[in-house]
């Protein structure tokens, strides 16, 4: 949280098996890749860990915005838990 370089992608369109395999196999690529430039263990447990926590604080956020909290409540949610670019991405997504 906070100074991390990280890469979001939100998937519009349509959800078949084709379209998600590909959407995987980006990312899988991406994140190997960039571990392999940066001389690091891209698969580490901890790192699994920690974006393990970072989705279930999005999936709260997103299951809160179901159940209909204001968007009050939610902004202030996401202040609190997330860096700004992940807090601009979410407001986007939300709105």
């Amino acid at each position: 949280m906070g100074n991390r370089p990280s890469l979001s992608i939100l998937f519009a369109g349509h959800a078949d098996a084709n379209a998600l395999g590909r959407l995987l196999a980006f990312y899988e690529h991406r994140v190997a890749i960039e571990g392999f430039i940066y001389d690091i263990n891209s698969f580490d447990q901890w790192g699994v860990e920690l974006g393990k926590n970072l989705a279930g604080d999005v999936r709260s956020v997103f299951t809160n915005s179901k159940k209909g909290h204001s968007a009050t409540e939610l902004d202030a949610q996401i202040k609190a838990k997330f860096n700004p670019a992940t807090t601009n991405l979410l407001g986007c997504y939300l709105s």
